[in-house]
Parts: C-alpha cells; sequence; structure tokens
C-alpha cells in the first residue's frame, strides 16, 4: 500500500449487466473507489481465462461462476500478496470464499523469518438465507438445509475472512453471530444523484404524470401505488395484490420489475379485475422519475437485508410505507412516520398503512430535501467503506489469528465439501433443464 492507496481484489457473482441490488453496490464501490485512486480489480462470472460462467438457479437474470484452476492456482501461489484487501461477495460465490480459504491456509503455513505480507481477507453477506429456504424448498428439507446452511457450511467463514459486512446488523442474526462483534461491520449503501425530487420535472417524470393520469382515469381510481422490485415470491407481492381491493383510498398499482413470479402475479390480477399495470424494468431517468409519479411508494417485501428501492423512493420525495421486519426499522426508523409502518404478515395493518400515507398527501419540498440529506451518497458510502478495510486490515496483521493445524485441516476438508456441494448443486440443475420444466417453472412453498 503506497501513500495510502490500496489494492482492491472484488470478488463477487453480482455485477453489471445484472440488475439487482448487490451488481449495483459492486458496481459503486468499483467506480468510488477508481476515483479515489485506489487500484481495484474484479473477479466475476464473466471473466474470461479467469472464471467459468455458471447459470444461476433461481434467477435467470444472474449468473454464477466457477474459477479456472489454473488462474486460482497462479493467484493464490503468486499473486494474493499484491492485494491489500480480498473483499468476496457472498452468497453464494464459492470461488470468492475458495481465494479467502487458501490466503488465510498459506498465512497459517508461512513461518519464515521474512513473513509476506497478506491481505484483509472480508466479506459482505446480501441475503437472508433463512427466508429464502422457506420459499424455494420443499417444508421437508427446510430445517435439514438450515442446519447446513448455518450449523455446517457458515462454521468456517469466521476462519477464512478477517471481518464480515452486512448492510444491516439485522441482515442474517444467525450467521452473523459466528463472528466476535469486534470484527463485525456495515456494508455501507449509498445513493446515486440522479434519485432527487427534481427527477419527475424531467421529460421522463412528464411522460410518466401523463401515464399515471391516464391510468387512473381509466381504472377510476384517485390515487396511484408504486411497488419496485424483483418479482418473486419472497418479495410479497401476493399480499399487495391482496390488500389492494380493501383499501379505503381508491388506489391503482404501478408495479415496476420483473422475474420469475410474473406470470402468476399478472394471473391473479386477471382473475381478480385488479388496477394494477406491469411496467416491467425501467433504467436511468425512465426509473429516477418513476418514484416521482405515485402517491405512495410500497415496499412489500420481508426478506430484504437494506432495501435501496426504499432508498431511491425517499431520495426522490415519495411517501413510503413499509413492514416492520427489523432490517427496515434498522435502516429507516429515524426518517418514517410511526403511521408508515404496518406488521408483517397483517394485510389490515398494511392497508392501515397505506391509507394513512395516501391521506397525508405530497411531502412538503422542506422534507423531500430533509430525507434526501439524511442519505449517504455512494463516495460517501465508498469512504465508510474503506474505514471497514482499515479495521479488517488491523486483524490481519496479528498473528494470534493465524490458523491452528486442526483449523487448517477444517479449511481443507471444508474447500472438498463445497466444491462438491457446487459441483451437485450444477449437475442437478442441468438435469432438470434437461428433462423437465422445473427450472423455467420453479415451484414456490409460499407461506399460508
Amino acid at each position: 500500500m503506497k501513500s495510502g492507496k490500496l489494492r482492491i481484489l472484488l470478488c463477487s457473482e453480482n455485477v453489471s449487466p445484472q440488475l439487482n441490488g448487490v451488481a449495483r453496490r459492486v458496481g459503486e464501490y468499483e467506480k468510488a473507489y477508481l476515483q479515489n485512486g485506489h487500484n481495484v480489480d474484479v473477479l466475476h462470472p464473466y471473466c474470461t481465462g479467469k472464471t467459468w460462467t455458471l447459470p444461476h438457479p433461481w434467477n435467470s437474470n444472474a449468473a454464477m461462476m466457477m474459477i479456472r484452476p489454473m488462474y486460482f492456482l497462479n493467484l493464490v501461489l503468486s499473486d494474493v500478496c499484491k492485494y491489500d484487501v480480498i473483499h468476496a461477495v457472498l452468497p453464494l460465490n464459492f470461488s470468492g470464499a475458495w481465494i479467502l480459504a487458501a490466503t488465510e491456509i498459506l498465512r497459517a503455513l508461512d513461518y519464515s523469518s521474512r513473513q509476506k505480507k497478506y491481505p484483509a481477507l472480508v466479506i459482505s453477506y446480501h441475503l437472508n438465507a433463512a427466508d429464502y429456504i422457506d420459499v424455494y424448498s420443499p417444508p421437508v428439507i427446510r430445517d435439514f438445509q438450515k442446519i447446513l446452511m448455518f450449523q455446517c457450511l457458515s462454521r468456517v467463514l469466521p476462519l477464512i475472512s478477517d471481518r464480515v459486512l452486512a448492510p444491516t446488523h439485522s441482515t442474517e442474526p444467525r450467521l452473523l453471530k459466528l463472528w466476535p462483534m469486534k470484527r463485525r461491520g456495515i456494508c455501507h449503501t449509498g445513493i446515486s444523484s440522479d434519485f432527487c425530487p427534481a427527477a419527475v420535472r424531467g421529460s421522463h417524470g412528464q411522460n410518466w404524470l401523463t401515464k399515471k393520469e391516464d391510468f387512473l382515469k381509466k381504472t377510476g381510481k384517485k390515487h396511484l401505488l408504486l411497488c419496485v422490485g424483483r418479482l418473486a415470491p419472497e418479495k410479497g407481492i401476493l399480499q399487495l395484490l391482496e390488500a389492494l381491493p380493501i383499501l379505503s383510498q381508491s388506489c391503482a398499482l404501478w408495479i415496476v420489475g420483473d422475474g420469475p413470479f410474473r406470470s402468476q402475479a399478472e394471473e391473479y390480477v386477471s382473475a381478480h379485475k385488479l388496477p394494477v399495470e406491469f411496467l416491467g424494468y425501467q433504467r436511468n431517468e425512465a426509473l429516477y422519475s418513476v418514484y416521482g409519479a405515485a402517491d405512495c411508494f410500497v415496499c412489500p417485501s420481508q426478506t430484504e437485508t437494506y432495501g435501496q428501492v426504499v432508498q431511491e423512493a425517499l431520495a426522490t420525495g415519495a411517501r413510503v410505507t413499509l413492514p416492520r421486519v427489523p432490517q427496515f426499522v434498522e435502516a429507516y426508523e429515524k426518517l418514517l412516520d410511526k403511521s408508515a409502518w404496518w406488521e408483517p404478515n397483517d394485510t389490515l395493518s398494511m392497508v392501515g398503512a397505506i391509507d394513512s400515507q395516501v391521506q397525508l398527501g405530497p411531502l412538503s419540498d422542506k422534507n423531500k430535501d430533509k430525507a434526501r440529506s439524511m442519505l449517504m451518497t455512494w463516495s460517501e458510502a465508498s469512504d465508510a467503506m474503506l474505514l471497514e478495510y482499515a479495521e479488517a486490515l488491523k486483524v490481519a496483521q496479528n498473528d494470534k489469528k493465524k490458523l491452528n493445524a486442526v483449523q487448517v485441516i477444517a479449511v481443507l476438508l471444508w474447500i472438498l465439501v463445497t466444491l462438491i456441494v457446487n459441483s451437485l448443486g450444477q449437475l442437478v440443475y442441468n438435469l432438470a433443464n434437461m428433462f423437465s420444466n422445473v427450472v423455467s417453472k420453479p415451484r414456490f412453498y409460499l407461506k399460508q
């Protein structure tokens, strides 16, 4: 590290052109680090000669990766010490975790008098895995999967990392508690300056306002609700659709986004004749400005680790209403009135929160600016991330953390097991894709 400039390796399966929040986060970190003069390499599924691109079993718009053996060996044996920080974005990203594991083993086995300076090893975790198991797994194997996830595979992660980061402290607590408190931190989230109250005043915003007026006239409604996000069963779309007919305020709904649950959601809307329009993915100015056209933004998901779309809505000055789940409370309690919250899994409570926000009308310009000022920019978030890296570097330089012989063996066995798990998972996926429609039409096990 020269003149305070870091050499950083970001390992992530979520990168552009993917549209998920983690991909945007990684892209913003990379951009901000480079602007501040740091050297950044990104290892991702589309790296020619370094990784193999693998299909994502649960998200056709994402990808997974397998690191190529020759690149892995060259990185670990020759190049790993050229980095100050290696940041692996999980889950799943076994390849990133294998790099951390191999580096930690090399550090443990290095007893030379002139010991190399090894990088700080950072994990950031971006999923409430238990919630996804409840949705995507048959009930009979859920408990087994949670034991495998939290009691077996995840147990090694604190051994192969110096620090764990998550978007909120409430993210997957069963996993984060595996690290000592002093080695936990926040994976900070910023907001682009493009998300602002003025966005709706541009040409795209005016188009949305015209479209809104036509849609409300067509449906005979007075107010427009907006929901933005991936259309998947764990995102709570069905509960929002169930609430729509019983809102005392006369509301129609726009849904921005796409995903595997869209066809089921469209069928439900058609069967119940609901005033809903599916707008698909929106990008750039069209996305920045759509929030400002709505009378209230509703995020029905209870599985978010932070909810970047919530932050986007707040930045543009929209009224927002959310379920009172720990992650949202931690991130947004200071920004929202008590009436904006509803109790999870309580449709009538959701209806009351939406009704109250619609009745309040638009925020004043003063309150819009106040909400925007309380959100981090991506530059500020990236600076905060560098402080987290600094904490990880302190741990990395402490020889007392070196693995003992038993731990080295445990990590080696973990690498072997995860390699087998990853290979079997891809084999099952490929067989299912060849011989059935399981992949193209996934089955969701919704909780009743």
